[in-house]
């Protein structure tokens, strides 16, 4: 399930921030540095970051963002900032955090900013599942059918993949019909299209 993670060496806000959100029903998992949630986020946890900038204790939250936001596994992020800290949060954007709240943290726009980011994540795990389960089926082509799938991608016909791969159209027309089953595409412009939105093109 995605979980708001709250991360901040305040205990005080930790504890603020929680009670806000689950008061909205968001499931809430707090910690107390950087380096607690990196390691969730490792083991597979999803959802939406609060961000504490500054931890004077070990990685402090700008550094996580530098060293760690490009990755798969990490997730939409806002970070929490406090007045006039207008620099450090413009470098947070930067490194990868999707938006900022200033401390103290209104209600409302807490609660503004974490819905829209949780919607993108929840689609994001989903496309994520989705190409995982394309990948999957991609790996049963066999080397004839991977080819044949990358000249059907190209707009080839059966005469015109057969030409190419030297093989009859009529061969050609069963190696199309077993890409086409094996990827449950119900044609080939359903297996572009897929394929397209999954990122995973043929190059």
């Amino acid at each position: 399930m995605a979980t708001v993670h709250v991360v901040d060496d305040d205990l005080t806000l930790r504890v603020l921030l929680e009670k806000l959100l689950q008061s909205q029903d968001y499931e809430v998992q707090t910690h107390d540095s950087a380096e607690s949630l990196l390691e969730a986020a490792q083991q597979g946890a999803r959802g939406v970051v609060l961000l504490d900038l500054h931890m004077p204790k070990g990685m402090s939250g700008l550094e996580l963002l530098q060293e760690h936001a490009p990755e798969p596994v990490w997730m939409p992020v806002v970070v929490l900032t406090g007045h006039g800290n207008v620099d450090v949060a413009v470098s947070a954007m930067r490194a990868g955090a999707d938006d900022m709240l200033e401390k103290p943290v209104d209600r409302d726009q807490l609660f503004s900013r974490i819905k829209p980011l949780m919607e993108k994540e929840e689609r994001r795990y989903a496309l994520r599942g989705e190409r995982l389960e394309m990948q999957g089926c991609l790996n049963e082509l066999t080397p004839r059918e991977s080819e044949v799938m990358v000249l059907l991608f190209k707009g080839l016909t059966n005469k015109d993949i057969g030409m190419a791969l030297g093989i009859s159209p009529r061969t050609a027309e069963v190696h199309r019909g077993r890409v086409l089953n094996k990827t449950m595409s119900d044609g080939v412009t359903d297996l572009v299209r897929q394929l397209m939105r999954l990122g995973l093109a043929p190059e």
